[in-house]
């Protein structure tokens, strides 16, 4: 989360001077690896089940395809740069979504909803830079969306540590138990074996 949020910082402040390319393109870099490292954070062992990856998987290639429409002719040498940063803005948006069956649900819906609001505040952007300046009120929701998506993912985040902590507890429980029932296997196994060294001793006895 701090490599995260340290990257965001470092965005914005390249991108106080966007008017100059190498500074904007530098933003977008820290902007992209900051989403990187929330994308790192929320995944989980359930991350690649295919029957709950194909709702959002078709729902990210929709947003990406119409958004790219829209804006296409104006990118010109910053396709690739924007395609790549609207991937990894959809790739967080899918590990939030995949985080259900790994935390509380309390955890999730303030993530969730904090990721959703990173996407408005992505759109408005980059609809703004490359569309048309000054659309849907881009200085005040830009911003108003933004700061409430990254408080929201923190807050997220925070909650979630009670249950990672409970998580760890109840693995450490299974493992005790896999032990105990190991050795009581164990026990088993050398008393049937003893069991039969008696019986063979007796019949060898009869014989």
């Amino acid at each position: 989360m701090i490599f995260a949020l340290s990257f965001f910082l470092l965005g914005d402040i390249f991108l106080i001077f966007s008017e100059f390319s190498i500074l904007f393109s530098l933003g977008m870099l820290g902007f992209v690896l900051g989403k990187l490292f929330y994308a790192f954070r929320f995944s989980n062992h359930n991350d690649f089940n295919l029957t709950r990856l194909i709702p959002i998987i078709i729902f990210c290639f929709i947003y990406i395809f119409i958004l790219l429409n829209i804006i296409y002719d104006n990118l010109d040498i910053y396709f690739f740069p924007v395609l790549i940063y609207l991937f990894v803005a959809m790739l967080v948006l899918q590990f939030a979504y995949l985080r259900k069956s790994g935390v509380d649900k309390k955890s999730y819906l303030i993530v969730g909803i904090g990721v959703l609001f990173s996407v408005f505040a992505d759109t408005i952007a980059v609809l703004d830079h490359f569309y048309r300046n000054g659309i849907f009120f881009e200085k005040i929701t830009l911003m108003l969306f933004y700061s409430i998506s990254q408080f929201l993912i923190v807050m997220g985040i925070l909650e979630e540590k009670i249950i990672t902590d409970n998580l760890f507890s109840l693995q450490e429980i299974r493992s005790e138990n896999k032990e105990e029932k190991l050795e009581s296997s164990t026990k088993n196994r050398k008393v049937k074996f003893n069991h039969s060294n008696i019986e063979y001793d007796n019949n060898r006895l009869e014989l």
